[in-house]
């Protein structure tokens, strides 16, 4: 007789991983969310934009630290625990982000004290949310199986780009009904799915992980951490150059800056987005080809937005969405085939890579100024160093 405790897991992978991917993509809606409602708190409250900068910047930076630790704790108890921990804080934080500006706006706290819990709440995102794209991606892993290891990572990114792509739209209509309504929704949405989370079956391990020092892992897979670390500079310095590329051509209006901003990044998440789903999910090609290919698309695409023109612009965000959308997964997946049992670690370590990676293009950023270079130049020489890096990857 078979245990009914495993058909479903065997029957229904498909229903787990989209519920898992249903989990990380929150954190696409909740960045959108905090993005979208920025302008009007900016206006509504005595919080100025320089102050709610750094309160955003406070839960991005520990996810450096507190990535890998997760990573670690997913390998050992079991991604279902790091998931939950993972929601509940989104739920803390986006319910109180709530709360504390709504009694603000009410006068019935000082601005101080306000920021002060802004500040503990962002602190609580940074050392919980961290941990939940790795455990999503361990998990996803162990739904489908190590050889479909590739298949699982991109339902765990394909994920997170819906999330970035719905998350502006619904994020949009619920600000016109209220500022509050964005951060409410991502907090109820949070706390519904830690509920479904809660009573989802735990697929039982069939191996402990090994016991590997953090050190001896990194150097194994620097090389990997390093492939990230440059996609995700070179795609920050993009990001912050947007506006000054678009600056650059006379036909545009200053009004129409910020449409074209909008454009180009629904563009570029509708294209990772169709990527993901009808390129890598089908792999149409293998794990090396993919970075081989991901690599020189990106290239390509940093190339043409030295052409001065929108047509160039939108062909190119369309290239280098299609590069990083292959290449991502397939570092990942190639990182992890060295610890097969640390996969949770691995992609804890990669996340901090990520994050690092635009850490670094805000300096880059800065350094332009004073350097007079462009800064769409240092995310083309960022896309050659990963070239060089991925062909030396594979001659190993």
């Amino acid at each position: 007789m078979l245990d009914s405790h495993t058909i479903p897991t065997q029957q229904r992978p498909t229903h787990r991983l989209w519920l898992i991917g249903a989990f990380a993509s929150l954190i696409g809606f909740g960045q959108n969310a905090l993005l979208v409602s920025l302008p009007i708190l900016v206006t509504t409250t005595d919080i100025d934009l320089g102050t709610w900068s750094i309160l955003i910047a406070i839960g991005s930076v520990l996810f450096l630290p507190s990535s890998p630790y997760w990573g670690k704790q997913s390998d050992k108890s079991g991604p279902k625990r790091v998931v939950s921990i993972g929601l509940l804080g989104l739920t803390v934080t986006f319910v109180g982000f709530a709360v504390i500006i709504h009694t603000l706006e009410q006068h019935w706290i000082s601005t101080t004290v306000s920021i002060l819990l802004l500040a503990a709440l962002r602190i609580v995102y940074g050392m919980t949310v961290s941990g939940l794209v790795p455990a999503s991606q361990h998990w996803a892993i162990q739904t489908v199986g190590k050889e479909n290891r590739l298949s699982a990572i991109t339902s765990v990114s394909a994920a997170l780009s819906v999330g970035r792509i719905g998350g502006p739209l619904l994020s949009v209509a619920l600000v016109k009904l209220n500022p509050l309504l964005p951060f409410a929704f991502v907090g109820c949405a949070a706390l519904f799915l830690m509920l479904l989370c809660l009573v989802q079956s735990s697929i039982p391990t069939t191996s402990s992980p090994k016991s590997i020092k953090s050190r001896a892992l990194l150097g194994s897979i620097k090389s990997y951490i390093t492939i990230g670390l440059c996609l995700c500079a070179a795609v920050g310095v993009l990001h912050y150059s947007l506006t000054p590329l678009l600056q650059s051509i006379p036909e545009l209006t200053p009004e129409q800056w910020a449409d074209w901003v909008g454009y180009l990044l629904t563009t570029s998440a509708v294209a990772t987005l169709l990527t993901q789903l009808f390129v890598v999910k089908k792999k149409l090609f293998s794990i090396d080809q993919m970075l081989i290919l991901g690599a020189g698309l990106t290239l390509i695409g940093y190339g043409l937005f030295l052409l001065s023109n929108t047509g160039a612009y939108l062909i190119a965000i369309i290239i280098l969405s299609s590069g990083n959308a292959v290449m991502a997964p397939a570092y990942t997946a190639k990182a992890m085939q060295h610890h097969s049992e640390n996969q949770g670690q691995i992609s804890g370590l990669i996340a901090t890579g990520h994050t690092i990676g635009f850490g670094i293009a805000g300096l880059i950023m800065s350094l332009s100024a004073y350097l007079e270079i462009t800064p769409i130049g240092f995310s083309i020489l960022l896309s050659g160093l990963m070239i060089l890096l991925t062909f030396r990857q594979l001659k190993t």
